[in-house]
Parts: structure tokens; C-alpha cells; sequence
């Protein structure tokens, strides 16, 4: 649609090839509830078991425990859950039981396979991988020491694992980010030549060289383009530009501090729930690795 758009107006003499253009970037928020740690976990279950008592009402009856009719009947929110830490955390620690029962009755020999590629099963050994933990075969809840991945992995809802936590200046989200770019040349209106949607915790200047690329395509770069203060590169980039036919020359240096170390930050350090903070990407992809065989090597040792 876009596309069509700017051939109407080259060929109104509405663009003018070669001239200003600027690119900026906003939040979108996911279709989704902003929920804490613990409300994840227990949402993620529930659905789980929703999913299931419906795809295989009497494999599951055979394999649920009797208070889960009760506990997992409802969403989980905030103000349903328990108000001392002391019981939040006996509470959490319910449900990686819970959950991972499950896991280890979807991981036995008689279970169908078709259930466990299920999205909702699957959705399930994701986030218990990045929730909990186990320790001499018990399940504990994650903290920072155990490793916590960043916002840009972590799962913050069942329903849509590809939206995640997102900082750009004062403004905080769980969704994605919209990039437009626009013209702004004297005389002619301003119009969008190019939008690309990427996660939340993009950083700006990481999408410029794609947005480039394409301008280019379309015949449309700029001979002079700029660049807010959030989408400003670093000196070294700008400087090689002007020596490289896929970049663009003459780009302004940054107008601005570099606020990816802010975006990478985590959420959850103002959390009433937990008060974590994430820990190293390299760290917690190593971790990760070996946490998914431990948790399938002890389900299915539990299913014998």
C-alpha cells in the first residue's frame, strides 16, 4: 500500500528525488496484559491447561492434580495474588511445581507427541526454563544468580512471545517499535517513504542501515538525510560513509547520548513481585542450553 502511495506522488511531482528525508521511531503496544513475573508463570500454566482440556480432556484428568480446578480456574492478577513476600514466594514456588508435574507427564513415553508440540505446551517449557530452575531435582525460582535473561528474550506474556519489555526516554513498554521515515523537503508536503516494525528493544540506530537499504530499492535516498537524536549513529559509522556506496555520506554525528545500555536494563528491578535484574545475554544463553536438557532429562526420569 505504501508503495503505491509513493508512486501516486512521484508521479504528481510530490517527492523530490534526492531530498531531505528524517527517520524516527514510537512504541506499539503488544495486544496483551502487562503482567509481573509471578502472573506469567501462573497465566502461562493456566493456559496450558486450558488448551489441554480441550485437545485432550482425558489425558489430562488422568494427570491433574486435584487443587488445580481451584488455583488455575481463573487468570492470574495482581491483586488475586498473595500480599507478603513470604507468601508471593511460596506461591511461586506452587507453580514451577506444578508446572513442571505437567512437563514430566508430557514428557513420558505414553504421552502422544502431538501434545507436546502443542504452541501452548511449548509456550509452557519456555517460560519455566526462564522462570525457575532445578536444584538437586527441586524446582526453585530464578534469581539474578541463577541467570535472568535480558528484556530482549524474556517472555513477558503466553499470548505473544516476540513482544517484550522496551525503554525509549521516560516512555516504558511491552510490544514493538515502529520506525517511519519522512520527507521534510520546502514546499511539498511531508510524506512516509519507509516503516519497519522490529521489537521493542531495538535499538534506533540499529535499524538505520535496513531503512537504507530500503530507500535505496525504491529509488528513493536522500542526498542530505538526518537523523533525531534517536536514531543518531556512532562516529565511526558516519565517518566510514563517507567512503562507502552503501551508506549514506555527509549523515550528522550524534545529537545524543547512546540509551541502549537504558533499553537493555530490566524491568523487573521496580517489580513488587521479584525486584531481579537481568543477567548477561552470552550468560543466560549458555544457561539456557543447559537448563533444557535438565529439565527434559528429569522429566522424563520422573515419567518412569
Amino acid at each position: 500500500m505504501l508503495d503505491a502511495v509513493l508512486e501516486v506522488a512521484a508521479a504528481h511531482r510530490l517527492l523530490k528525488v534526492g531530498g531531505r528525508q528524517r527517520t524516527d521511531s514510537t512504541h506499539v503496544l503488544a495486544a496483551t496484559r502487562a503482567i509481573n513475573q509471578i502472573e506469567c508463570a501462573h497465566e502461562t500454566l493456566r493456559h496450558a491447561l486450558e488448551v489441554l482440556a480441550l485437545a485432550a480432556p482425558t489425558w489430562l484428568l488422568t494427570h491433574a492434580l486435584p487443587h488445580w480446578a481451584t488455583a488455575y480456574g481463573r487468570r492470574a492478577f495482581d491483586e488475586r495474588l498473595p500480599r507478603s513476600a513470604a507468601k508471593r514466594a511460596q506461591w511461586a514456588q506452587q507453580i514451577g511445581e506444578d508446572g513442571h508435574h505437567l512437563l514430566s507427564a508430557l514428557d513420558a513415553a505414553a504421552t502422544p507427541d502431538w501434545l507436546r508440540q502443542l504452541p501452548a505446551t511449548v509456550m509452557l517449557r519456555r517460560v519455566w526454563i526462564q522462570q525457575f530452575h532445578l536444584c538437586d531435582d527441586h524446582v526453585q525460582w530464578r534469581s539474578e544468580r541463577e541467570g535472568v535473561p535480558p528484556p530482549a528474550r524474556f517472555i513477558s506474556s503466553p499470548y505473544d512471545a516476540d513482544a517484550h519489555y522496551a525503554c525509549k526516554r521516560s516512555t516504558t513498554w511491552i510490544g514493538y517499535k515502529v520506525h517511519l521515515s519522512e520527507t521534510y523537503d520546502e514546499g511539498l508536503p511531508r510524506t512516509l517513504t519507509e516503516v519497519q516494525t522490529t521489537a521493542g528493544p531495538v535499538a534506533d540506530g540499529d535499524v538505520t542501515t535496513p531503512i537504507h537499504h530500503a530507500l535505496r530499492d525504491k529509488g528513493l535516498l536522500p542526498a542530505q538525510p538526518s537523523s533525531t537524536p534517536a536514531t543518531s549513529l556512532p562516529v565511526s559509522w558516519w565517518r566510514r560513509s563517507a567512503t562507502s556506496e552503501s551508506t549514506w555520506s555527509g549523515l550528522p554525528a550524534p545529537t545524543s547520548v547512546d540509551n541502549r545500555k537504558r533499553a537493555r536494563a530490566s524491568p523487573w528491578t521496580l517489580s513488587r513481585s521479584t525486584g531481579m535484574r537481568s543477567g548477561s545475554p552470552v550468560r543466560w544463553a549458555s544457561k539456557a542450553q543447559a537448563e533444557a536438557r535438565r529439565w527434559t532429562t528429569v522429566a522424563r526420569r520422573s515419567s518412569r
